[in-house]
Order: C-alpha cells, then sequence, then structure tokens
C-alpha cells in the first residue's frame, strides 16, 4: 500500500477506520510476492478491524504486476476479525497483470484482492463489502471489482442472497467479470 500499509505481528490487535477519505491517482508496483494495493495493504489477523465508511473514495489506482488495485487484504479466516466496506465509490482502479512466468499470478482484482488462510464462518458476518460502489474498473486477469480467494468462496457469495459481496452489482446489468474468485 503506498498510501496506507498495515502489517501485523499477530500478537497486537488494532481498529482502523478509514472515513471521508479520497485516494486519488495512486500508482505501485506489486511487490515479487504477487501482493499489491495500490491504496491500501492489509494484514488483519487475531481482533483487528479494517472499516471504510462515510463516503471514502478511490479513483484511478493502479496496481502494476500485483493483484488488488486499490486494496489487497491478508485475513486469517479462522480468527476473530472484521473487513467491511459501508460507503466507498470505486471508479477506474486497475490490476495490470505482468507478463513474466517467474512471478506469482498478477492482474487480479482491479479494486479489491481479497485472500487470507484459515476457513471462513460465513454466518460470522466478519466481511461485508455491501456498502462498495463500483464503476469502470479493470482486472487484467479476473476479478474487475474484486477478486476472493477463500475456501468456502461458494457458500460466503450465496449467504443472504449474495449482499455481503456484491455491493452495487446487479445481476441483470452487471457484468460476471466484475465479481470473481
Amino acid at each position: 500500500g503506498s498510501a496506507i500499509r498495515i502489517e501485523n505481528d499477530q500478537e497486537n490487535s488494532f481498529t482502523a477506520t478509514i472515513e471521508g477519505t479520497q485516494f486519488n491517482n495512486i500508482s505501485s508496483t506489486g511487490e515479487v510476492s504477487g501482493q499489491g494495493g495500490s491504496a491500501i495493504y492489509a494484514q488483519i489477523r487475531e481482533d483487528c478491524s479494517l472499516i471504510i465508511d462515510d463516503s471514502c473514495e478511490f479513483n484511478d489506482c493502479v496496481i502494476e504486476s500485483g493483484n488488488g488495485g486499490a486494496i489487497y487484504v491478508d485475513i486469517d479466516y479462522s480468527k476473530n476479525f472484521q473487513f467491511k466496506i459501508k460507503d466507498a465509490t470505486f471508479r477506474h482502479n486497475k490490476a495490470l497483470k505482468h507478463n513474466s512466468v517467474e512471478i506469482p499470478p498478477s492482474g487480479y482484482g482491479g479494486v479489491i484482492f481479497l485472500t487470507g488462510t484459515g476457513d471462513y464462518d460465513v454466518d460470522s458476518n466478519q466481511i461485508d463489502l455491501s456498502g462498495m460502489k463500483s464503476d469502470s474498473n479493470i482486472g487484467d486477469n479476473g476479478g474487475n471489482n474484486i477478486y476472493i480467494v477463500m475456501p468456502q468462496l461458494e457458500e460466503f457469495c450465496q449467504y443472504d442472497e449474495g449482499s455481503l459481496v456484491k455491493g452495487d452489482y446487479d445481476d441483470k446489468l452487471s457484468n460476471l467479470s466484475d465479481v470473481e474468485g
């Protein structure tokens, strides 16, 4: 994260609440591991929270050779945590792929790349992206808006008819490639 980087040593808890903030024209190059998030990079572990609220805007955030054009989040799904987008707009963000086969895959999640370890309890509602509004984002390899890696992905996406993950995604009007995992 060129603007905000939250690394957690698993010994300390934190709550990061980002409100009414604009992230504009941020470009970054992904790490060798394929990580990214030009605006925000966060490791979320036990008793940690990342909340984005109050009309935040992410405009023209670009990660080259990484994942998560605006935000990259690495969660320990088996722990007690929160990752919530309550009110944010994402416009013209990009995750650009690297053409080399020597680095991990890149270009996933034009807005958000969400990954982690452990099993996620879908009933916990610890991840809620329902306040996400998006327009014209690009993930070169998939997930123009969001790309999620988790063992319980299907259950998470189907929970409450997808209300926690789809933001302003509409089955009739939106592209299926906007939300992938």
